[in-house]
């Protein structure tokens, strides 16, 4: 399963992860509809956790990170947003989660899906902020492991209306469960409505 959106990290001391992270979606609805979004929770440490929101269906505008779920092994609770405090502890005396994703709608229905699995999560998010006009000329992502390993990354860059993708790479012991089929998906992603070409050329190199 694939999320992606915009992430965040917040602190978890003193529980001031719910007000932030409810900042964070009160900023997105201004810019969307409520039951048009939907936030991950996940990679908690023992003084953060990241967050991310993202759209039901498409791609959220500034998405920077896509975030790669285990397909199974999710429970499903439907509630009222005003029972939320009491819908987590009734979640969390079974044990710490892996994931969550919320949804809402304009009602104050909401829908959690949880999962304590423990198959660890790869992130994809862009190698380094970039400026618009560096955007334009070269990108480049990597896929990282919950530990921080970069285990996988491609650069394109753009002339014109065409974006040059290369210098695909996946490290070995990751190789043939399609993240390299993912990592493609994505920096196309990136160059929406631009012609893509594969592209192999000097100035294409692995990070």
């Amino acid at each position: 399963m694939l999320f992606t959106g915009i992430t965040r990290t917040f602190s978890t001391e003193n529980e001031q992860q719910y007000e932030t992270i409810g900042a964070f979606w009160a900023e997105m609805e201004c810019k969307y509809d409520c039951a048009l979004l939907r936030g991950l929770g996940y990679n908690w440490t023992a003084n953060t956790i990241e967050y991310v929101i993202g759209l039901t269906e498409g791609t959220i505008e500034d998405a920077n990170c896509t975030v790669i779920l285990p397909d199974e092994g999710w429970t499903e609770v439907r509630g009222r947003t005003e029972d939320l405090g009491r819908i987590y502890d009734g979640i969390y005396k079974d044990g710490a989660l892996s994931y969550e994703i919320e949804t809402f709608d304009a009602e104050g229905n909401c829908r959690i899906l949880y999962s304590r699995s423990s198959e660890a999560f790869l992130k994809i998010c862009r190698a380094g902020e970039e400026t618009e006009e560096e955007f334009c000329r070269e990108t480049i992502l990597k896929m990282v492991t919950a530990d921080g390993k970069i285990i996988g990354s491609v650069r394109a860059h753009k002339e014109n209306c065409t974006a040059f993708i290369g210098e695909l790479t996946v490290q070995p012991d990751f190789r043939g469960h399609g993240l390299e089929s993912v990592l493609k998906s994505e920096i196309e992603r990136c160059y929406k409505g631009s012609k893509i070409e594969l592209f192999t050329g000097n100035r294409s190199n692995a990070i």
